[in-house]
């Protein structure tokens, strides 16, 4: 590496500089340059991670991919005396640089930046499978609810078309015996009504037996079915949500702090939705308990 040479590094997504190598190596001790932060000098085609810069940092000397590029030897007479400026940032990051394989690289901090390259389409594809959740269990509560009213509604409708009757027939009954007398007309009505009321009720007692039997026990099994089917499957769906919903979050929280600053706010506004989703929640759970 030329000790003259002019270098510009990248914070932010803010271009830096110039900074010789040993304002570069002063940078790097004080944590100022981090590794995985861009580095430019002269000579180079593109930005890449201060990580790869071999001996910039001490303890990840074994990873050095550039070492050729800074071979003074090597660099063009013209670029010697010539500064060329930096190539735009544009949307270049850590992650859409090539670096090393190493072999004391721990899987965890592999899986960590998996995470946060795609923490975009995570974010994305866990809102759209919290929204598919939610969408089945308002679904399902819905179906649960269109089976109780199916049932329901027989039973309105069966004890209304038998009760008009009666209750008709009644109130001619109670006319009737209201009058001191009766006429012989008014007698034989009173008894006529009377046998009716008796018949309508036999007729109703024998059909509600037989919808007890039948269909009225069909749908109240089928109630009972779907209700059961309904809590087991809650379970299950209440803990996709809330396992999306930690990934979600936790994309959000990746977007916050590697994102722009307008995804720094929006990442922000989301997060605050989720937190005050989740606990108002919790206080509906503790009102009804």
């Amino acid at each position: 590496m030329a000790l003259d040479s002019l270098w510009y590094y990248s914070r932010e997504n803010e271009k830096r500089g110039p900074v010789t190598s040993s304002e570069m190596y002063r940078l790097a001790n004080k944590q100022k340059i981090l590794p995985e932060d861009l580095v430019w000098c002269d000579g180079m085609e593109k930005w890449v991670p201060a990580r790869t810069i071999r001996g910039m940092f001490p303890e990840d000397d074994d990873a050095g991919l550039l070492t050729d590029m800074f071979d003074q030897s090597e660099i063009p007479e013209e670029q010697e005396t010539i500064e060329d400026l930096p190539p735009p940032l544009d949307h270049v990051n850590y992650f859409s640089e090539p670096r090393p394989q190493r072999q004391h690289e721990f899987l965890g901090f592999r899986s960590l930046e998996i995470f946060l390259k795609y923490s975009r389409p995570i974010v994305v594809t866990s809102f759209l499978l919290i929204l598919f959740a939610r969408g089945c269990e308002i679904a399902g509560e819905r179906h649960v609810q269109r089976q109780k009213s199916m049932f329901e509604l027989s039973q309105v409708s069966f004890e209304t078309r038998y009760g008009k009757k009666i209750a008709g027939l009644e109130s001619k009954i109670f006319q009737l015996q209201a009058k001191t007398h009766l006429t012989a007309v008014e007698a034989d009505n009173l008894q006529r009504f009377r046998i009716e009321r008796n018949e309508i009720e036999n007729r109703r007692a024998i059909e509600l037996a037989k919808l007890e039997n039948d269909s009225w026990n069909e749908m109240r099994f089928a109630n009972n079915t779907t209700e059961a089917n309904f809590a087991f499957w809650s379970y299950y769906r209440q803990l996709f949500v809330v396992l999306c919903t930690i990934t979600l979050a936790g994309a959000l929280f990746a977007r916050f702090f590697s994102g722009k600053q307008i995804e720094k706010w929006l990442c922000a506004i989301l997060l605050s939705i989720i937190a005050a989703s989740v606990f108002l929640d919790r206080i509906v759970q503790l009102s009804a308990g």
